[in-house]
């Protein structure tokens, strides 16, 4: 059984109402009441708030409204909680040391910073020059057997000239040998493009059949835009393939 922070045995638990009756049934509920506490003498917690007058509740017990001093806290570690009449409540986990008194102040009229929405970030970057590609998130997946058939990848621009993706050429090479495989865009991310041209921000998802590359393999895919240079990503396939292996 499991109550807060403190986990009580079945076996303890029965040994305490057998032999304490109502006093076992008294350390229990005082063992489960949900707040790390300690032996010592209690202590108390002063609580302000700006504005004053926002409800203070001291381990989901509501004990007045601010500014109060809070008597005869046990010590040890306690959750307090503010719930203003409007706006979001805050809280916050206060340590009380035997004896010692602890202070919680809250400005409920400081906005929390805003968290900002992140640009897309890759997962890695591999770019070339000038056409600016890089491939992102390269996962591959198990063909039924310990070794990958198939590959997805994001292939993004980070510079200004388009790329024509009809015109781009794909190889896989292992030390089988080189093969243009069949591939795919299965997905247009951050893109409101009707066409296959991949423009600068955009990103697309490619999906790759590929032979069999079995652990321990290496292999490189190059990516072959018109008038660029190539991007070449080489990857070596670990011990142990799943269901998907994301590649770093």
């Amino acid at each position: 059984m499991f109550f807060g922070a403190i986990f009580i045995s079945k076996r303890t638990r029965d040994l305490y109402m057998k032999r304490g009756g109502l006093v076992g049934l008294l350390i229990i509920l005082l063992l489960s009441c949900g707040c790390a506490t300690i032996a010592g003498t209690p202590g108390t917690i002063s609580v302000t708030t700006t504005p004053p007058g926002v409800p203070v509740y001291l381990d989901g017990v509501l004990q007045g409204n601010a500014p109060l001093t809070l008597n005869m806290v046990p010590p040890g570690t306690h959750t307090v909680e503010f719930r203003p009449a409007s706006g979001s409540p805050w809280t916050t986990q206060v340590l009380v040391a035997s004896g010692g008194t602890s202070s919680v102040a809250w400005n409920s009229e400081v906005a929390p910073a805003a968290t900002p929405t992140p640009a897309y970030t890759p997962y890695a970057i591999e770019e070339i020059a000038p056409k600016g590609l890089y491939v992102t998130e390269l996962t591959g997946y198990q063909g039924g057997g310990n070794y990958i058939t198939q590959l997805t990848f994001n292939l993004g621009l980070a510079q200004a000239t388009p790329v024509d993706m009809n015109a781009t050429a794909m190889t896989f090479t292992t030390q089988a040998g080189t093969i243009s495989p069949y591939w795919t865009i299965t997905d247009k991310r951050y893109s409101n493009s009707d066409n296959n041209l991949l423009e600068a921000g955009e990103v697309f998802l490619i999906s790759m059949s590929t032979p069999h590359v079995g652990p321990g393999e290496t292999f490189t895919l190059t990516i072959t835009p018109p008038g660029g240079e190539a991007l070449v990503v080489t990857k070596t396939v670990p011990s142990f393939i799943g269901v998907y292996v994301k590649f770093p």
